[in-house]
This record gives C-alpha cells, sequence and structure tokens, in this order.
C-alpha cells in the first residue's frame, strides 16, 4: 500500500498488456492527485477496488474524487463526490463527462452510485436513503421507488436489469429500459449501507450473489427465480470477489480466508485461509502469510485430477489404513 504517497503520475507507464488492476491504489489513503492519463487499459479484465479507501484523492486527471466505481463492463469509472461527478473512459482514461447531478445544494447529497455499462445514465443513492435516476446526456434527476429507503444497488453486465436493496427486508429487480420490478426476494441489507453489502450479478448476468446483515452468503438464479447456493454459516464480510468463467468458478474472499465454489454443482471446493487474491483464467491464488503480511505466497488451484496424480507420484499403490480411512471419512 502506498500509505505515505500524496501526489503521483503513473501517466508514462506502458500498461498495454496489463490484465489485472485491482487494487492498484487501493488503501493510499493519503493520495491527493493522480495522473494516469497515458494508462492503456484495453487488456484489463478485472479493475475491482482500483480506488477502494483513496478517501483524500482529490484530483484524477484534473477532475474530482471522493469515490469511485467501475462499470460492469470495464469500459467506464465513474468518479464523484457529493453532487459531483466524472465519467472516465477506460480505453485512454479519459473524462469523457463531467459536471454536477444537481445544483441544488440544499437536497441530499451523493452516498454511493454506480453507472450504467453503456456510460449514460448514473444511480444513486442520497444521504437520506433515496434512489435517484441521472441522465447525463440531458441533465434529468429522477427519484425513484419514492416508497422505499434503500441501502445497495447493482446494475447487470449487460445492462438489462438492476437489484435495488431497501429497508424493508427486500431485493427487488428491475428492469433498466423500462424500471418496472420484475422479481424480488427477501435481503436483509445491512443498515450501514451501500458499501457494507454485496450485490453483484454474475458475468452472464443469470445469478445474483448477496451477502448482507445477516452474513449468509446466497446465490439467486434469475431464471429459475430461487436460491440456487446458501452458505451453511455466516462468513465475515466479502471484501473480494472473482468469477472465472473459463472454469465456472466463484472465488469469495473475506479478508480472513478465501472459499472457492464450483458453479457447476454450488458445491464448495476448497477453504484456503488467509488468501485475499483469485486471478481468472490463470487459477492463480495469492495469499499472506501466517504472521502478517510481510510474506505474500502465489500458487496455483489444483484440480483433482492433478491431485490425484501428486498423490500416485509420492505414494504409488499404497492404500490407507483402516485408522486413515476412519479419521478422514473413506469408505
Amino acid at each position: 500500500y502506498c500509505t505515505s504517497i500524496k501526489n503521483l503520475d503513473v501517466s508514462g507507464l506502458n500498461t498495454s498488456k496489463v490484465k489485472n488492476m485491482s487494487w492498484a491504489f487501493g488503501n493510499c489513503e493519503n493520495l491527493e492527485k493522480l495522473d494516469v492519463s497515458g494508462f492503456d487499459t484495453g487488456s484489463v479484465t478485472d479493475m475491482s477496488g482500483m480506488f477502494r479507501e483513496c478517501d483524500s484523492l482529490e484530483t484524477l486527471d484534473d477532475s474530482i474524487s471522493a469515490d469511485s466505481y467501475y462499470s460492469e463492463n470495464l469500459e467506464y469509472i465513474l468518479v464523484y463526490g457529493t453532487r459531483e461527478y466524472c465519467v472516465i473512459k477506460t480505453s485512454d482514461m479519459k473524462v469523457v463527462h463531467k459536471g454536477i447531478v444537481s445544483d441544488d445544494f440544499s437536497v441530499p447529497y451523493m452516498d454511493g452510485a454506480i453507472i450504467t455499462p453503456d456510460g449514460t445514465i448514473i444511480y444513486y443513492i442520497d444521504s437520506e436513503k433515496r434512489l435517484h435516476s441521472f441522465d447525463i446526456s440531458s441533465g434529468k434527476n429522477e427519484m425513484l421507488l419514492e416508497e422505499y429507503y434503500c441501502n445497495g444497488i447493482s446494475i447487470s453486465g449487460d445492462g438489462q436489469k438492476f437489484a435495488v436493496a431497501t429497508t424493508d427486508g427486500k431485493l427487488r429487480l428491475f428492469a433498466q429500459s423500462s424500471l418496472k420490478q420484475v422479481d424480488e426476494l427477501e435481503f436483509y441489507s445491512s443498515k450501514i449501507g451501500q458499501n457494507s453489502n454485496l450485490i453483484k450479478f454474475s458475468p452472464d448476468s443469470n445469478l445474483l450473489l448477496l451477502q448482507g446483515e445477516d452474513l449468509y452468503v446466497k446465490m439467486y438464479d434469475l431464471e429459475k427465480k430461487e436460491i440456487v447456493f446458501s452458505a451453511p454459516y455466516q462468513v465475515n464480510e466479502i471484501t473480494a470477489l472473482a468469477f472465472d468463467e473459463d472454469v465456472n468458478r466463484l472465488a469469495l474472499s473475506s479478508g480472513l480466508g478465501m472459499f472457492v465454489i464450483d458453479l457447476n454443482t454450488y458445491g464448495q471446493l476448497a477453504y484456503i485461509p488467509n488468501a485475499n487474491m483469485y486471478i481468472p483464467h490463470h487459477q492463480i491464488i495469492i495469499s499472506k502469510g501466517n504472521y502478517g503480511y510481510s510474506d505474500v505466497y502465489a500458487f496455483k488451484f489444483k484440480e483433482l485430477d492433478e491431485l490425484i496424480a501428486i498423490a500416485k507420484e509420492k505414494y504409488g499403490d499404497c492404500e490407507l489404513t483402516d485408522a486413515q480411512k476412519a479419521k478422514y471419512g473413506v469408505q
């Protein structure tokens, strides 16, 4: 973490082959000015947490910043303050839109915001937990769901659906084009707000990954309209996740460890203590040591056939003893 840096110019870096920018500037809590104007992000597939906890960031390519959100297709970054916003095109890291959502300083301020994959509409929850839609082209600001208070919002990667957590214990799904409700389910969102709820669509937009105030992780199938996975126990707040479409797998990190779930069977493949990053397409796991952050390890997640081959090479045709079978539950 670059906790002591205040000004950083990385505009000269060649990033054309970089695929993962997750947490690139995460926890740079004293960073005030950042120049990424020369970044080429055409190969990037993950920007999660790129500006997480950059609470002091005032300028990004001469734009304002208090918080940030990247679109689900990674084409845009929304950087916003209380009323100000700017939209950055990730292909060349240039600001394409900049303005304010309201010129009335007596109205509640933005408390959490997202942007549609086409970079045209900002959805935000204000400081009084009301949901707004802001059309960047026309400047029209419209309050939605006036009868509900909201704690979280997420939009699908195809831009067709968005999900809103409301304080009456529901998660409501809407069609993006018509703003009509198409589904709802029970979801007890955290009272803390947007950043304390996990509401995430899968890359194919068919699944919703959820974790609310009860700390149970669930997956909801949007086509079947049913919960297809529910963790049998509570886990610490999920801080990072990665969908690996190559092997249809999901990795969830709680800060204390990582759960790896097979999305074909919805069974848990592994739990890795201290692991906090999974690199899709390569199945690489990054883990810190048991005694702090000084030791960092990277290793490949091994498939069953690989483990069997290793065991045969090491142990040959040896068989488990009766005591070992009893210990490990082998029949």
